[in-house]
């Protein structure tokens, strides 16, 4: 059986929730055997209809081919046709309660649908939700594009700063200008130094 609301396959028919997404299965197989018997109800409404057709055309074949003056066979001919038409408004009467029954049915299954419309739009929501905020999470803690800061190790100046995040030595003002240095010389090892829209991310 497939969920409905996030089309995980169940294996399991009798299952009351989803492993997937926790929706309640009952309703789902309530409807499911609500489809079952409207349509076990459309079966027997055309089998009552060719029913009541065969009877009807068997009271005629009665009435025409046995139909003459005798008065004993014109009460007998009389009575088979009361039986018939016994027998026809029985099954007018069963497939008019069948009818009845299969437009309750359709009532049931529209109230179904419309609970399963409901909780489908509610999980859209809920996922909607779910992924807004995770995303909002990610871009509060993702550092700025292109911004980063560099921990100065031994051997390096600014000038091989410069040349490493911008392409050009002369951007070590640049530099030197975003983390308030005075002297390109006075850097030390460990220093955190902030490079703000570097071109070379490495």
């Amino acid at each position: 059986m497939e969920c409905p609301v996030c089309k995980a396959m169940i294996g399991e028919d009798d299952l009351m929730l989803c492993p997937e997404c926790h929706t309640d299965m009952e309703i789902f197989t309530t409807l499911k055997r609500f489809e079952h018997n409207a349509w076990r109800h459309k079966v027997w409404i055309r089998v009552l209809g060719v029913l009541l057709f065969i009877f009807m055309v068997g009271a005629l074949s009665v009435y025409w081919f046995l139909i003459n003056p005798n008065t004993s066979n014109q009460s007998v001919i009389n009575e088979l046709v009361y039986q018939q038409q016994e027998t026809i408004l029985k099954l007018e009467q069963e497939k008019q309660s069948l009818v009845a029954g299969s437009l309750e049915l359709g009532r049931q299954l529209d109230s179904l649908m419309s609970q399963v419309q409901m909780m489908s739009t509610a999980a859209e929501k809920t996922e909607t939700k779910t992924s807004a905020t995770a995303t909002n999470a990610a871009n509060l803690t993702k550092p700025p594009q292109g911004d980063i800061i560099h921990i100065v190790k031994k051997g390096e100046s600014l000038f091989l700063l410069a040349i490493r995040y911008y392409g050009h030595k002369d951007e070590y003002l640049r530099i030197m200008k975003d983390n308030g240095i005075k002297n390109p010389d006075h850097i030390w090892i460990g220093q955190r130094l902030k490079i703000k829209d570097a071109k070379i991310n490495n």
